[in-house]
């Protein structure tokens, strides 16, 4: 049950490289509409060339709504390194398959991004299962349709400041063992330059998981 906090993880990874497929690289100028869906298109045409896909893309005037999906991990985890996100071929092992909604919408001066998983991993899946925790999962999978870990973020059109929140999380799952995970309060900023992150902060006001018998930290 350590994979608990995967969710949360893999929304952080998935909500930059979005970010870095809405980057814009001209100077600083009043960019249409139209420029800015094309600019979408192209990037995220570029994260299915490279280990990822993109599902049910719908388009309105001023916001769309798409499903993104690692499904190659090797050519994801490279994609994310060279943008400043260091993961692992192994831990993007542990996210394919995971599928996430973003709803993305297209504002005077900023993008904004709303963004939670839709269905757990398998790897997740298959590890609850290893340790016969059928409730458990089920108590998960309520959870993924509660929207429960949902992160909201906001970029600039030119691509240089980022900064957003992932909803407060307190919840405790019930079987033989309790587990109760926190995640209060939890904010980030960042820049970015060259199409990389050069700079990340985040606060938070509690982070807890408790496992009874077992982990509490």
């Amino acid at each position: 049950m350590k994979k608990i906090g995967l969710g949360i993880g893999i929304a952080v990874l998935i909500i930059l490289a979005v970010i870095f497929s809405l980057k814009d690289t001209e100077k600083k100028q009043v960019i249409e509409l139209g420029q800015l869906q094309e600019k979408v298109t192209q990037q995220l045409s570029q994260m299915q060339a490279n280990g990822f896909t993109v599902d049910d893309r719908q388009m309105q005037k001023e916001k769309e709504h798409f499903f993104i999906t690692i499904v190659e991990p090797e050519p994801a985890s490279a994609y994310l390194t060279q943008r400043g996100l260091r993961i692992t071929p192994e831990k993007a092992e542990e996210l394919k398959d995971l599928k996430f909604s973003v709803a993305l919408l297209y504002l005077d001066d900023i993008f904004s991004l709303d963004i939670y998983p839709v269905a757990l991993p398998p790897y997740l899946k298959n590890v609850i299962a290893k340790e016969n925790e059928a409730n458990i999962l089920a108590q998960l999978e309520e959870l993924i349709k509660r929207k429960v870990f949902f992160m909201h973020i906001e970029l600039d059109h030119e691509g240089t400041t980022f900064k957003g929140h992932i909803k407060d999380i307190d919840e405790t799952l019930q079987d033989e063992k309790a587990v109760k995970m926190q995640l209060l309060g939890l904010h980030f900023s960042g820049n970015i330059k060259e199409e990389k992150i050069v700079k990340f902060e985040q606060t938070f006001k509690r982070a807890h998981l408790y496992i009874s018998g077992e982990v509490d930290e």
